[in-house]
């Protein structure tokens, strides 16, 4: 059976998303909000945008990276908005739907991360395992973390019977 999952590196500015099907990756790319959008424009502009991405692709899941503490609030609240819309439409066409911390999926792909790491480093090492693993060349961190969040997801799956995401 054909498992396709879509897994995405949700943000107001630069969203990564990334495809697999049967733990492969198919497909990745990433989309911009226009700077002079406000918050509320901007979430409109994902909503839209992930739903169309939904329906063409038609995944069993979908995996956004969960939102956290550190952001500026009214971008935290507008994200946890949005993500909630995208929860709906996951259930509106049979999609699992997970949400995974920052942290979680850089644990399951062995990430030095804690105290004293800066945000630039975790990017940096986005970019690193995606070129070192996959040996894809790929500038764009929201792209690389998609990715990440996806492979991380299927590690995390592996010998799991309740995980969707079966191991390779």
């Amino acid at each position: 059976m054909l498992i396709k999952m879509l897994t995405i590196d949700l943000s107001l500015r630069n969203t990564g998303v990334a495809y697999f099907e049967n733990g492969e990756l198919i497909k990745y790319f990433s989309y911009k909000t226009d700077k002079k959008m406000t918050s509320e424009e901007k979430a409109v502009f994902q909503i839209q945008r992930i739903d169309n991405i939904i329906n063409i692709l038609r995944p069993d899941i979908v995996v956004v990276e969960d939102t956290f503490a550190k952001l500026n609030m009214q971008t935290l609240k507008w994200l946890t908005r949005v993500q909630g819309a995208v929860y709906l439409l996951s259930l509106k066409i049979g999609a699992d739907f997970e949400l995974i911390y920052p942290a979680s999926w850089r644990k399951y792909l062995s990430f030095k991360q804690g105290n004293g790491i800066k945000q630039k480093e975790l990017k940096e090492a986005s970019i690193r395992y995606i070129k070192d693993n996959l040996n894809i060349d790929i500038t764009d961190d929201n792209i690389c973390d998609a990715i990440n969040i996806g492979l991380a997801y299927i590690k995390k799956c592996e010998g799991e019977e309740i995980c969707t995401i079966p191991s390779n």
